[in-house]
């Protein structure tokens, strides 16, 4: 971070605004100006008070040059880490934690894989640590390593196994089939692949800074013993992990008076029913609940969509089929099928419009080598729920 007041952004600006008003000197006149009220004070006279003077150097290096590194110190690093809005990192944590909230680490998806083959005659081993990966998506290959021995028994063609991810993350919370080339040598496994709702457990990535100041804003709409929106949000996210702005209210009373649901948003194949029995559980059954209230979890129900696209390549285009293959995991990003364009592409949400000219104009910002896109549908409004891709037809025009 830079240690000058050049290039100050807005909240930046803000801080530096609160030190003037407040009287501390910012500016290299404001600095020499107290300095020569001290010098004057102290009866000190100076012969030559030119800018290149001896006595004006000496005091521009060791001391208003430092000043204005402290202030700019004070102004980039100090002030915003005294405020939820602005803090950062560690900061941030600190001030979380005065209101009962821990940022959330990170951790790996588990499920389960299937396993086929097409010879059944003999019991076939598939041991631990047997390595399933994705094609390329966006540079990154994922992979899920199974977590026991597993024996396919005879006459036995197809075989669950457990598995876990090689990493911690979210981005290894794919859609069904990614998962589907083997990295390790299995003799007679003819096929693998993960198929829908094949996770146990989400993975998740460490809550960063935008999520952890918004569950500590929520904590100030959900102080008090009052059973408010606020409140149960503040519980589901942290027992689920779950970004706030990810749960949505049915307040229609669905079961009669004092009922409602909650609706959490799933990216790609979560582990919905196990985390929704959880909070469920935690909610209902150990009684985190308002009196006479009737709250039950749900997942946001999903509409599907068909979506097509003739993209039409620059003729320099060396590898169209690459370059198809990239588009279509870009969309599906959009879909929320993988987590590899999160700074590129605008995703689905319930109660909002997605556009297909602004994914237009995404994909062209993010590949250059489109010389045109041409979509077959309009764009889709949703209400309480959100748009997933029925099929996806990504051919070249």
């Amino acid at each position: 971070m830079s240690l000058d007041l050049n290039n100050l952004n807005d909240t930046e600006q803000i801080f530096a605004e609160a030190l003037t008003a407040a009287g501390m000197p910012v500016t290299d006149n404001e600095i020499k100006a107290e300095l020569q009220q001290l010098a004057d004070g102290a009866y000190l006279t100076i012969a030559n008070e030119s800018k290149y003077s001896a006595f004006w150097s000496f005091c521009g290096a060791a001391i208003i040059k430092p000043t204005q590194y402290l202030t700019a110190f004070l102004i980039r690093n100090v002030m915003p880490n005294f405020y939820v809005k602005t803090a950062s990192g560690l900061q941030l944590d600190i001030i979380a934690w005065a209101y009962d909230v821990t940022r959330k680490a990170a951790g790996k998806a588990e499920g389960k894989l299937l396993f086929s083959r097409t010879e059944t005659a003999a019991q076939l081993l598939i041991p631990a640590g047997t390595r399933v990966r994705t094609i390329p998506i966006n540079g990154n290959i994922y992979r899920m390593i199974t977590l026991t021995d597993a024996v396919m028994e005879i006459g036995i063609d197809e075989l669950e196994v457990d598995c876990a991810a090689e990493n911690a993350g979210s981005a290894y919370n794919l859609a069904a089939s990614y998962y589907s080339i083997m990295d390790s040598d299995v003799p007679g496994i003819s096929a693998v692949t993960n198929e829908a709702e094949y996770l146990t457990v989400s993975g998740s990535d460490e809550e960063p800074d935008g999520q952890l100041r918004l569950r500590v804003r929520n904590q100030f709409a959900a102080a008090g013993d009052w059973h408010t929106d606020a409140k149960y949000k503040a519980m589901i996210a942290a027992q689920t992990g779950f970004r706030i702005d990810r749960i949505f209210f049915d307040h229609s009373i669905p079961r009669g008076p004092g009922s409602a649901d909650a609706y959490i948003l799933f990216d790609a194949e979560a582990a919905s029913e196990t985390t929704l029995a959880a909070i469920n559980a935690y909610i209902g059954d150990q009684g985190n609940h308002g009196h006479g209230d009737d709250l039950v979890v749900k997942e946001i129900p999903g509409s599907s969509h068909d979506v097509a696209v003739a993209v039409t390549f620059a003729a320099n285009v060396a590898d169209s089929a690459a370059s198809l293959a990239a588009v279509e995991q870009f969309i599906r990003y959009a879909f929320r099928e993988n987590s590899d364009y999160e700074d590129y592409v605008s995703q689905t949400w319930p109660y909002a419009a997605f556009s297909f000219s602004k994914l237009d104009q995404e994909l062209h910002n993010y590949f250059p080598e489109i010389k045109a896109l041409v979509w077959g549908q309009d764009d889709i409004v949703s209400e309480l729920d959100v748009p997933r891709l029925g099929t996806l037809t990504v051919e070249e025009g």
